[in-house]
């Protein structure tokens, strides 16, 4: 337009929109830093939600093996005392 002499260079407005290209680029490459970030963090909650299921199972694992001696040893003290 400044060619066809509807407008006048102003250098003003040319520093106005440098910053707003630049602006604009900041955001899209914020835009895209945010998209791979919750990426990122699904990933981790899906780990942390599979690495917590395992703690349960191993502790539920030596519940049971623990509930299994004691009830292995009290049917013992059990049959010990019958006998006498």
């Amino acid at each position: 337009m400044v060619e066809e002499g509807k407008l006048r260079h102003d250098v003003f407005q040319e520093k106005a929109a440098v910053e707003l290209e630049d602006l604009i680029e900041r955001l899209e490459r914020y835009e895209k830093d945010m998209e791979e970030y919750h990426v990122k963090l699904a990933n981790w909650e899906k780990r942390r939600e599979e690495e917590r299921r395992g703690i349960l199972l191993k502790e539920v694992d030596i519940k049971q093996r623990s509930g299994e001696a004691s009830g292995v040893n009290s049917r013992r003290g059990f049959i010990e005392k019958i006998m006498r």
